[in-house]
Order: C-alpha cells, then structure tokens, then sequence
C-alpha cells in the first residue's frame, strides 16, 4: 500500500431513478472519486513515462458511455489490483482542455484519465481477466510493440476503504453504481457516522437529513482521522449549515465559510432558500484534476431530485480553496453557483477533503 494513496469522495446525485444514461455518468463520477481520493487531489506531480509495448491501454473515453463502457472498467481495475496485485498507471494530461486527450497514441486519441495496465504485469493470468472484462463491454487495445510516453499522474495501487451511509435507508442509491461496475460488495461497508473510525478513507452520504447529532462525528473524521466525504442532493445545503449547539464554533461548513442557502426555506435552519433550478448552461473548470476525469455534462444528472445545485449564504462565500469544478451561472466568484464543488475541509491542506 503506498501511503500517498487516500481518497477523495465521488460524485452521484440525488435520486437513482434517473434514465439509463444519466445514472452511467453520475454513477461513474461516483467511482471516479473513490479512485481520485486514492491521491492528492489538488497537486500535479506527474511524470512522463515511457510505457512498453503489449500494455493494456482502457479507453475510458469511448463513445457512447454506457455501464460497460463507463463502469466496467472501474471494476476491471478493482479486480486487477485486489486480486492479482497489478499497479494501474493513471494517465493524466495537465494541459488539456475538457474531455481532451491525455494522449495518442496509433493515431487514436485517448480521454477520460486514461487507464494503462503495464506490461509487465500481464501474464497468462491477468490476460484471462483482460479478456473477461472486454467480454463485459470495457474497451481498450493492447500496445504494439514499442512503447510510448503519455503523462502518468500517479500508479494505483489499492482501492480505499468506503462506508456507504445507511442511517436513512437510501444506501441502494449509491451500493447500485458499485454493482453495475462490476464492484464486489467487499469494497465498501454500511454503517452510520458514529461508528466511523481511521480505518475508513471514504463517507459517503447518498441522501439523509444531517443533524449535530447524527452527524457531527463527521467534524472529527475529516479533522482528526483525516477521512474524506462525498454528499449528495439537499444532504448538502442541510449539512453545511449544522453546527454543535454547545461549542457552536464546530460546523459541518466544509467549503463554505458561513454555510449554503438552503434547498427548501425552513429546512436549513436560519439559512435562507435559493431558486430550484440553477442557471444554466454549466461551466467546466479543472480538466486535469482529478474528480474531473469524466465524460460529457453532468447533463440530466443534476437536473433532477429536491436539490440540484449549491451557493453559499448572503454574506458568505466558498473558502478560496474551494474548487468549483462545474459552475452554474447563478452569483459571481468566490459566491457563485456550483453543481461540483470539492476542496480540503475548511481550507486547511491537512484536512481530509470534501466533495
């Protein structure tokens, strides 16, 4: 296991009864995220690598997405590395603009933070479970002989520890995207918040109702445990504005500095609502970080369920930290409207991040 390797929480929405497609793509940022978390999410430190022939290249771009294209190959990798114990290289390009490629190569252009299967890790064995996992729709090609140099951010090597939260019931929202990725059960666990602990790298809240309460463990989890979160939905907007009623100067604020407009007015205590819809179209930022290695808009995926974007409280902004990874065009920076925020809780590099 190599101890840069922690994780930085995935991205879904609200409610799992979107279409076919919506659900492919919320649910592969869902994923996305799990293996983002695995490293550094805001720092760059790639290398150029010469890869060798007879790699495995995983076009994670292939058009259309579906479940085989798009969530297949999470669970490829997952097989991969917890079975047969081979390092997947994460190509990344840090200069390219959305959905651009990380690399050509055979006069095809790869996108998507393109996955590479090295060489010499593929014997007869890891070669059947290639062959099983093209046979469930992964797309990819084998590297002739040669090599070629694309940009490795980093090389996975372990899948983190995921508690999928299951206090309010709605823990299939979230389990079902691990399954149409081919994900076994063993990669992630149901609990609640208080019994989160070190040994967890990922929380993940698919749709609930915060309270200091039921919730206010998360406060240690990112701070002292150093964890990571992933929220959802109006799980969100509630979340951001619970605070300990004895010491009110803990919050759950974890990319706000006075929390968010509420989903519902009423609902968020004093917190003020904002509009149901967002104005749209969206803007795309950070194409090389990343939480940011999907395909296509969030599209539908955002457009439904009882929240569907994020601004902070009059008076209140997102910390300068905070990455607004898809805006919408409600507000004006570090106030605006966001459907993807993610950063480091509270703004502090040392603790865990938040999505």
């Amino acid at each position: 296991m190599r101890p840069a390797f922690r994780v930085k929480a995935f991205l879904l929405n609200c409610f799992y009864f979107f279409s076919k497609q919506f659900r492919i793509n919320i649910s592969r940022k869902l994923i996305l995220l799990v293996v983002a978390f695995l490293i550094n999410v805001s720092s760059f430190s790639q290398c150029v690598s010469a890869v060798q022939g007879s790699s495995f290249i995983i076009n994670m771009g292939f058009s259309p997405q579906s479940n085989a294209t798009g969530l297949k190959p999470y669970g490829m990798i997952y097989d991969l590395i917890s079975n047969y114990n081979v390092p997947i290289l994460w190509c990344i390009k840090p200069t390219k603009s959305k959905d651009g490629a990380d690399f050509t190569y055979n006069w095809s252009g790869y996108s998507g933070g393109t996955f590479v299967v090295p060489a010499q890790f593929i014997d007869a064995a890891v070669t059947a479970r290639i062959t099983y996992w093209l046979t469930q729709g992964v797309q990819g090609t084998y590297a002739i002989a040669g090599s070629f140099t694309p940009v490795v951010y980093d090389t996975i090597t372990s899948f983190p520890k995921v508690m999928i939260d299951n206090l309010s019931g709605n823990q299939n929202i979230i389990t079902g995207y691990y399954a149409n990725a081919g994900i076994p059960l063993s990669a992630y666990v149901l609990g609640i918040p208080s019994t989160l602990n070190g040994c967890i790298d990922i929380w993940t809240n698919p749709h609930d109702e915060p309270t200091w309460a039921t919730h206010g463990y998360l406060y240690n989890f990112v701070t002292t445990f150093k964890g990571n979160i992933w929220a959802q939905c109006h799980e969100v907007s509630i979340m951001e504005n619970v605070q300990n009623p004895v010491f009110p100067f803990q919050k759950l604020n974890f990319l706000s500095t006075t929390g968010l407009q509420c989903y519902s007015a009423g609902n968020c205590g004093a917190a003020a609502a904002h509009a149901n819809n967002p104005i749209l179209p969206e803007t795309y930022q950070y194409p090389a970080d990343l939480i940011m290695q999907f395909v296509g808009t969030l599209g539908g995926a955002t457009q439904n369920g009882s929240e569907q974007w994020y601004i902070p409280n009059a008076g209140g902004q997102w910390y300068p930290t905070t990455r607004r990874g898809v805006r919408t065009g409600n507000g004006t920076s570090p106030e605006e409207g966001g459907l993807l925020v993610y950063a480091r809780a509270y703004g502090n590099a040392a603790n865990g991040t938040v999505m």
